[in-house]
């Protein structure tokens, strides 16, 4: 079989707890910046949380929200910066605190890189949302946003470093989002789903949770691995009929690795 180079250890519980607290640390950044805009716009954006009572002609009240034409302006940029900013800061946190993740130049271009495309993409999605179901629909299209710009930094980064255990990211930013679906669930029913604290608690669960997710998977494959010593979540690994193309890969990386050792 081929010397294939052994996959980075997850690091268990102190590693998921470490990345955690670094997307937590990143995501307060990021609220910071969030909150920073909608303080200075809040003659826009605040009527656009809360509701005003109104009487028709008929004496009937009703609860009607006031949205300005350039809320929707507002929270695309808000939602933009905060995520640029919680994003670019915990790759920088991240390459500084784990030796896996070296490229820290690289994976800021791309990162930057992605951020405005998906900025590009989102644009018809909130005009679409904004259109059809008014401010609830640019928060669920805000939502969305900023689930694909953590993502996407969280992909970029393991491509960048990962190599051969993608797919142990995917697993790993899988059980992430499902983390955090659940912890926003939780945020929204103790806080009787408060705009507010729903805005707010959104970058430091989604980036904590994620990136934790990750880190705990990679720590439990590392477990597993050490335990059967089976890596079959590496991607050159192959199974039945596409067994004897893995055997025929692994004698020519064989080769390729003699012969840099020559």
């Amino acid at each position: 079989m081929a010397r294939r180079k052994k996959h980075d250890d997850g690091g268990g519980l102190g590693a998921t707890l470490q990345r955690g607290a670094i997307g937590v640390a990143a995501g307060v950044v990021g609220t910071l910046v969030l909150g920073f805009i909608m303080l200075a716009t809040w003659g826009i954006v605040g009527p656009s949380f809360g509701a005003e009572t109104v009487i028709n002609e008929f004496g009937i009240a009703s609860e009607e929200r006031a949205v300005h034409p350039m809320f929707l302006w507002f929270a695309v940029l808000a939602m933009f910066l905060s995520g640029l900013g919680a994003n670019l800061l915990f790759v920088i946190l991240l390459t500084v605190t784990e030796a896996k993740y070296e490229h820290r130049a690289t994976a800021i271009t791309h990162v930057f890189s992605g951020m405005i495309f998906f900025l590009v993409l989102a644009l018809p999605v909130y005009l679409l949302a904004s259109g059809m179901f008014g401010p609830e629909g640019i928060a669920v299209a805000a939502l969305l946003h900023a689930v694909c710009m953590t993502l996407l930094t969280g992909l970029l980064l393991e491509i960048l470093h990962g190599r051969h255990h993608l797919m142990v990211s995917a697993y790993g930013f899988t059980l992430g989002l499902m983390l955090f679906g659940v912890g926003y669930f939780v945020l929204a029913r103790v806080t009787d789903v408060a705009p507010a604290a729903l805005v707010l608690g959104l970058y430091p669960l989604l980036l904590g949770l994620l990136h934790g997710g990750n880190a705990a998977a990679e720590g439990m494959y590392h477990a597993l691995y050490e335990a059967y010593g089976s890596d079959f979540l590496d991607v050159r690994s192959r199974f039945g009929s596409d067994y004897s193309e893995s055997q025929s890969a692994d004698e020519a990386e064989e080769e390729d690795w003699l012969d840099e050792e020559v």
